[in-house]
């Protein structure tokens, strides 16, 4: 849609989100004039529930650790996190009053432990420099000028909102009811720039077996999982796995379920995943360790003999059952077969699931503005000139714990930066 009105604003924010709100305050600190549009009528509604309210801003590492752990984006995300390094956030949060702390896990937490805190304090010191919000206006279309540049927005209600540039920051289609539902891309995706679908990411993942529905609360403390067939990019997840009433959560579930959103899509079909009770023993080393038991714990049942090893017993009697092989056997009893089937599902029990639960429960999405749309040095959008994007809008995704959050401001730094330059 063409636009001729002066401009009234440097740059035009599409989103108040954690992305919206660092680069409009990193923009308001650099003197420009900037608007702010947000379709809530509060911002960062879905910020406020990031680490279960304590706000898990960032890991402890160096970038290029930080990009790899988003597997097939790791090249698209890198300029970002090396222009914004972790030493840099925590300064740009001190300057307005967020304290940092790092966790002895390695996550990054405000001092506070307060998501509505990181929010509000955000947005006082965009305001403070001078950016204006305008809450509970959806908008409905990217404005263009004679030349095809970006030059403002039109709300769905209100007045168009003319600037010399506009960065999107509209989040993705996860958790919808703080207003991240995902339309803004199709107004992307009208104005002809390449897009991906939004499909869910972290989120947990029903099976069809039902096998674990009896141990729901129980876990292992760490776990492997990943998609049967997958290539090396998407080659699972390690880490602690939680059984529920409807199949698998936990950090190894979450952090796969982009992977098996995407497999879904492809195949049309379910995802055969693999379970590998511990991370490190394949089919292999349970196998020896069954054989050097029935030598040594002869008397002892199957069952007992794995909750030993440190599996919960639940899960022990689950997989006996799952293998075909009656838990009470003694280890001196039990057959080969028995032995090699008990050992190649602990190796990797096959589990079928029909894809992550949906948007109203993931907390990320995949998908969004596709990555070769983009500029990874400055997140300049290739086909319009003036249009930026930052955060969930993007199609990169890592795993919980702290890293998307990071993406977030690191790419919403980058573009705030390049929009400043413009």
């Amino acid at each position: 849609m063409r636009e001729d009105l002066p401009p009234s604003w440097d740059v035009a924010v599409v989103g108040a989100g954690a992305a919206g709100l660092f680069a409009a305050m990193l923009l308001a600190r650099a003197g420009k004039r900037v608007a702010v549009l947000e379709r809530n009528a509060e911002s960062g509604k879905k910020l406020l529930q990031t680490g279960g309210g304590r706000c898990n801003l960032a890991r402890d590492l160096p970038p290029r650790e930080m990009a790899d752990a988003f597997g097939v984006a790791r090249r698209f995300v890198s300029p970002a996190f090396h222009a914004m390094p972790l030493s840099a956030l925590r300064e740009t949060l001190a300057e307005a009053g967020i304290g940092t702390k790092t966790m002895p896990d390695g996550g990054v937490y405000p001092a506070s432990e307060s998501a509505r805190e990181v929010r509000d304090k955000l947005e006082e010191d965009a305001k403070r420099h001078g950016a204006r919000f305008f809450f509970s206006r959806r908008v409905k279309s990217i404005l263009l000028d004679n030349f095809k540049a970006a030059s403002g927005v039109e709300p769905a209600d209100g007045e168009r909102i003319a600037a010399r540039a506009v960065l999107l920051c509209g989040g993705g289609a996860a958790r919808p009811a703080t207003g991240s539902d995902g339309s803004l891309l199709g107004t992307v995706h009208a104005s002809g720039i390449p897009t991906v679908p939004f499909r869910p990411a972290l989120s947990p993942l029903p099976t069809r077996e039902n096998r674990f529905f009896a141990i729901a609360g129980s876990s292992l403390a760490d776990a492997r999982l990943w998609v049967e067939g997958a290539t090396k990019a998407d080659g699972g997840t390690r880490g602690s796995l939680l059984f529920t009433k409807t199949g698998l959560s936990g950090p190894a579930a979450l952090d796969l379920s982009a992977a098996v959103s995407q497999r879904v899509a492809e195949t049309g079909g379910p995802a055969i995943l693999r379970l590998r009770a511990e991370a490190n023993a394949d089919e292999n080393i349970w196998r020896e360790r069954l054989r050097a038991g029935g030598r040594t714990e002869g008397k002892t049942a199957v069952k007992n003999f794995l909750a030993r090893t440190g599996l919960p017993k639940g899960f022990s009697e689950v997989l006996c059952a799952a293998a075909g092989v009656a838990g009470e056997t003694a280890m001196a009893q039990l057959a080969r077969t028995d032995a090699q089937r008990l050992a190649e599902a602990l190796g990797g029990l096959p589990v079928t699931c029909d894809g992550p639960e949906g948007n109203g429960i993931a907390m990320l999405s995949r998908g969004g503005i596709a990555r070769e749309a983009v500029d990874a040095k400055t997140m300049a959008v290739k086909a319009i000139s003036g249009l930026y994007a930052a955060g969930e809008m993007l199609d990169a995704d890592g795993p919980t714990g702290g890293y998307n959050l990071f993406w977030a401001f690191a790419s919403a730094a980058l573009a705030a930066r390049s929009c400043a330059r413009r």
